[in-house]
């Protein structure tokens, strides 16, 4: 009766043992397929995009802009203007830095200590 009972709670410790890693195994699976899922709907994402992408591609406008955009493309009669972007200008907001503080705040900056 003693060896049936120490077999027996043997029997449970090792099924309990094993039911815990197939649960981690489960856990890792579920993270592993919403990890796969979330890669396939990204791909169907940028299929979508490349379909639409090569729709595009019939289109004339279309052709005609991204020659325009990528190869920089100019039309018979056409100007092409450029706009540069001033890299040394000052912001507003730098500049009116003492315009915009309060009486109050003004006298506190003139006590406060850098």
């Amino acid at each position: 009766m003693k060896i049936i009972t120490a077999a027996l709670i043997i029997m449970i410790f090792w099924l309990g043992v094993n039911l815990l890693k197939l649960d981690d195994r489960k856990k890792e699976l579920a993270s592993e397929i919403s990890g796969l899922e979330s890669k396939a709907s990204d791909i169907e994402k940028t299929n979508r995009a490349l379909e639409l992408y090569i729709a595009n591609l019939n289109n004339p406008g279309f052709l005609d802009k991204e020659a325009r955009i990528k190869l920089n493309y100019k039309s018979i009669g056409e100007q092409v203007v450029f706009f540069y972007e001033d890299k040394n200008k000052e912001t507003i907001a730098s500049k009116s830095e003492e315009g915009d503080y309060s009486f109050w705040q003004k006298i506190k900056n003139i006590f406060k200590r850098d």
